[in-house]
């Protein structure tokens, strides 16, 4: 309820080091590029009053990923670029119950290693474009530490294999002026991420039985372009094989669920402009229809959870010497909670503002407001977002 006061509070903190390792030539037609890099988030969940979720809760958890990218890029006859990508990584899970020491709560880590083949052909002096790639990943996942759920369906396998590919292609081609026509079609997998695998414990669930989802998808759209001003019409088309959904379940929790077949189809409408060099507008529209394919008879064609049909979105940048602001307005259309369709979120209206000031050289201090109007939201599991809040900012770039 929008009117209930919790107790209950999720804190997060995300840290991130991107390091180049290296970036040069090898002869004249062919670059490589390395990238180390490493991300901790740490969040901490309370709810000393087991107000939300299943039970009392003071959990702990930390993901930390550490990897190397390697990129190689070279010229075949003339303007065909050839790209290979190499992404070597390993993410780790580490939970903490403080209250309920029996928990499916399991320590793991993943080794990813993915590769990535792309080629761009320029065609009829460079007004076609045609590009293409292979994706192919391996993940071998771990489940660590002591399993009290070791003879129930909750306990996830403790070594887990995957092999999964991707494959894409797509082709822009001038037609005149500055009209741009583009398609594209991609077949891909997608392993569930560490959240959909054990959630927080609280509103959020995991599912350590999830399987990978496939997405078979294809879209086709045309771009105006003219000096400061664009506008963009794309239609997508989007089909799902053992979809990974979150729906919420009949203990005001969500948890995620391999929904079968699905489909997302719909039209996005996007354009902006520029009045001179100190502001800038944009805006964009999204019309969504989904639908659930499964096999399940009383949920056949009903709109998946979360997927709103009408999105809609409008910015405007201003900037005057050292001083920038921003408006946001954000629409989203009513959605469905689970996927009976029985539980329906409202509408929601947010505006957002905010100011910076470069004080000093490349120092800047800003001020942001979310949610001017205070309204009362909900996000995707039917829980209380924040009204009005004020964030405080001080940054500074290194060039």
């Amino acid at each position: 309820s929008n009117n209930q006061t919790l107790s209950a509070h999720f804190n997060t903190f995300r840290a991130m080091t991107q390091i180049c390792v290296e970036d040069k030539a090898i002869g004249d037609l062919v670059s490589s590029k390395a990238t180390a890099y490493f991300t901790h988030l740490g969040e901490t969940f309370q709810d000393s009053l087991g107000e939300i979720g299943t039970g009392r809760q003071n959990n702990t958890y930390q993901t930390r990923t550490t990897g190397l990218r390697i990129k190689l890029q070279g010229f075949v006859f003339g303007k065909h670029i050839l790209s290979l990508h190499t992404d070597v990584r390993r993410e780790t899970y580490d939970p903490e119950a403080r209250i309920q020491l029996i928990t499916p709560l399991f320590a793991s880590h993943r080794w990813t290693l993915q590769t990535r083949a792309t080629s761009e052909i320029s065609l009829a002096d460079d007004r076609l474009l045609w590009t293409s790639g292979v994706d192919i990943r391996h993940h071998r996942s771990r489940f660590v530490g002591r399993n009290p759920f070791a003879f129930s369906p909750l306990a996830p396998d403790s070594l887990n294999t995957r092999n999964m590919k991707g494959l894409r292609t797509g082709i822009r081609a001038g037609l005149f002026g500055s009209l741009t026509a583009k398609a594209n079609v991609a077949r891909s997998n997608r392993a569930p991420s560490f959240f959909e695998l054990f959630g927080d414990r609280g509103s959020v669930v995991g599912n350590t039985r999830l399987e990978p989802e496939t997405a078979t998808c294809w879209d086709a759209g045309i771009r105006l372009n003219r000096k400061d001003q664009w506008l963009e019409t794309v239609y997508f088309d989007h089909r799902y094989e053992d979809l990974i959904q979150f729906a919420q379940t009949s203990q005001a929790t969500s948890r995620p669920e391999n929904v079968g077949e699905a489909r997302v189809n719909g039209v996005e409408v996007s354009g902006g402009m520029r009045l001179g060099d100190w502001i800038a507008l944009s805006s964009n529209y999204t019309f969504l229809n989904s639908k659930n394919r499964s096999s399940v008879p009383h949920l056949i064609d009903n709109a998946l959870p979360g997927k709103p049909r009408h999105k809609a979105s409008t910015r405007v940048d201003i900037r005057i010497s050292r001083v920038s602001t921003s408006y946001d307005y954000a629409f989203e259309d009513g959605n469905f909670l689970d996927q009976a369709n029985r539980r329906k979120l409202e509408s929601r209206h947010v505006h957002s503002a905010s100011i910076s000031v470069n004080v000093w050289k490349s120092i800047q201090v800003g001020l942001d407001a979310r949610n001017i109007t205070d309204a009362r939201l909900n996000d995707l599991w039917g829980y209380p977002l924040p009204g009005r809040s004020w964030f405080g900012s001080i940054q500074e770039s290194w060039q």
